[in-house]
């Protein structure tokens, strides 16, 4: 089965897994692919429509958003605007989703590592590389720092495998 994380954002990331096959062959991870319109920048629909499409994406968990009282309007607007373009795309596509809470997937996918608050970007990253050493978490190939919208979207998609397996 195609599992697919998506944390929401112009920062975040896809990231799909196939549970049938080996934890080497079986994950991708992509950061969120974003145009220019109108001089700013907005998701591409199109990319992550072509995303679900092609990847055969059979279940997608979409991470929640909880606006911060603190986050400028034009953050939670995009976010916002990415997760109800992902729902739409799933409900077009006869694609079953799930909203995950951040707390949700990072008290599961974090378990036994010691987090701080304010440090969950960085323990994603640690997590994830750890999970899936073989799997890129550069945005590009001239980056040299991960991604935690990328490191963010593998958990993601790595606790809907384990919720959809009962473990």
């Amino acid at each position: 089965m195609n599992i697919v994380g998506i944390d929401n954002g112009l920062s975040g990331g896809l990231a799909i897994i196939d549970d049938e096959r080996r934890p080497a062959d079986n994950t991708l991870v992509f950061p969120m692919p974003v145009i220019f319109n109108l001089s700013k920048r907005v998701v591409d629909e199109l990319e992550v429509f072509e995303f679900l499409d092609n990847r055969g994406a059979e279940h997608v968990f979409i991470e929640g958003v909880q606006p911060n009282p603190q986050w400028q309007i034009s953050a939670v607007t995009s976010l916002v605007t990415c997760q109800a373009l992902v729902r739409g795309m799933c409900v077009a596509m006869e694609i079953p989703y799930t909203i995950v809470p951040a707390q949700a997937w990072q008290k599961a996918m974090f378990k036994g590592t010691p987090c701080k608050k304010g440090q969950t970007k960085v323990v994603s990253v640690q997590v994830a590389k750890r999970l899936f050493p073989k799997v890129s978490l550069l945005r590009t190939p001239k980056c040299t720092k991960p991604s935690d919208g990328m490191s963010d979207a593998l958990l993601i998609a790595e606790y809907g495998r384990r919720q959809l397996q009962g473990a």
